[in-house]
């Protein structure tokens, strides 16, 4: 039958003392729910965060809510993932960055100025150089990442499509 029985247990004719396949597989998933759980938490504090961000002058939303479909993506909160997609607002941009890791001319414009106007703020404000040095260098980083990203109307060009009007129509057939 398989499987030796425990130290000092008698040995019984058709008893399997080997561990069974689903007492095994229980605590990987245990595992499997408890880091869905701790992806979905962690998609709600982002959107949380972003919804804080739309609110306080100078503070990125949009960061967030990238961090909160990547979030609810992992754990498979397709309910939430929808939501954030299909937002009037925030949609768009979420599924420009998720199909292609692109963001539109005007939104680089609006987070390099910020960038730029708050890290300078605060580098007036702070005294001590090597701090000044940090922000300074976040910001470039900052800047940096977000200027190599493609333009999201560089795709829609590319590919001849435009939003919300499907490929035959264009083409008038």
């Amino acid at each position: 039958m398989g499987g030796a029985p425990p130290f000092g247990a008698t040995p019984v004719a058709g008893v399997n003392f080997a561990p069974s396949r689903s007492r095994a597989m229980l605590p990987g998933a245990a595992i499997m729910r408890l880091m869905r759980l701790l992806w979905n938490l962690l998609g709600f504090a982002m959107v949380g965060t972003g919804l804080v961000g739309i609110a306080v002058p100078g503070m990125p939303s949009t960061i967030f809510f990238i961090l909160a479909l990547a979030a609810f993506t992992k754990g498979a909160n397709e309910k939430w993932r929808r939501k954030l997609l299909d937002h009037k607002i925030i949609g768009p941009t979420l599924t420009h960055w998720e199909r292609h890791r692109s963001i539109s001319r005007r939104i680089k414009w609006v987070a390099c100025l910020s960038i730029v106007v708050f890290c300078g703020l605060s580098m007036f404000a702070i005294r001590k150089p090597w701090v000044k040095a940090v922000v300074g260098g976040l910001g470039l980083a900052g800047i940096g990442y977000i200027v190599t990203r493609r333009n999201t109307e560089d795709i829609e060009e590319f590919s001849g499509a435009h939003p919300g009007v499907p490929a035959a129509d264009q083409l008038g057939a």
